[in-house]
């Protein structure tokens, strides 16, 4: 664990490698402060329990998402662009945050209530893509269907390819951490959202 960070940063690091390793109901205070090299009431002084750190955790994710999807809707091109570049941008941010897909993975199997830090984060995402995508549909562009529905397809596509890293690694050999790969992957994925979104009943 780096020394130069201050003692909250270094345990959200160790928490965020912990949670994202064992989850959150296996993973102790003593591990995270052990492993950030902290005292064992740190993460009571810092963050008053181990759930508000786990949030923050989450927090330290899903905020970077936004800000890095938010431009998109006020962005130039045709929805479909729009949408091409939200894709790109979403699959990016969890391949780079390499916790995020197993985060996700813990939550999913639990089958509980989304965290507050990621519903607030989704609350503020959904609606630009489905925005983009009724602009899409108006002028004819995009095919006619529940915005939230298509959107919700637009998303699940890179997130479960970013889950499923090992998977590709282990039984198709593809690696994600190798650039020309991860382009393959998201080039793939953007042809095949791109096809799935555009109205067949216009000329393209």
């Amino acid at each position: 664990m780096n020394e130069s960070l201050g003692t909250k940063q270094r345990l959200i690091a160790a928490a965020k490698e912990l949670f994202a390793r064992q989850g959150y109901d296996n993973t102790s205070v003593r591990e995270i402060t052990h492993l950030a090299k902290a005292n064992l009431g740190a993460v009571t002084y810092h963050f008053e329990s181990k759930q508000n750190l786990y949030h923050q955790v989450l927090l330290s994710m899903a905020e970077p998402l936004f800000e890095r999807l938010s431009a998109i809707p006020k962005g130039g091109g045709t929805p479909l662009d729009r949408i091409e570049s939200f894709v790109r941008g979403y699959f990016d941010h969890m391949i780079e945050n390499r916790e995020l897909p197993a985060l996700v993975m813990h939550e999913v199997s639990l089958n509980r209530p989304v965290p507050p830090p990621v519903r607030a984060a989704m609350e503020r995402v959904f609606p630009m893509l489905i925005g983009i995508i009724k602009e899409g549909q108006q002028e004819g562009s995009i095919a006619p269907g529940d915005p939230a529905l298509i959107a919700l397809s637009v998303v699940v596509l890179p997130v479960n390819v970013a889950i499923q890293r090992q998977l590709l690694h282990d039984v198709f050999g593809m690696d994600l951490e190798e650039s020309d790969v991860r382009a393959q992957v998201i080039d793939h994925i953007v042809v095949f959202i791109r096809r799935g979104l555009a109205n067949p009943g216009r000329n393209k």
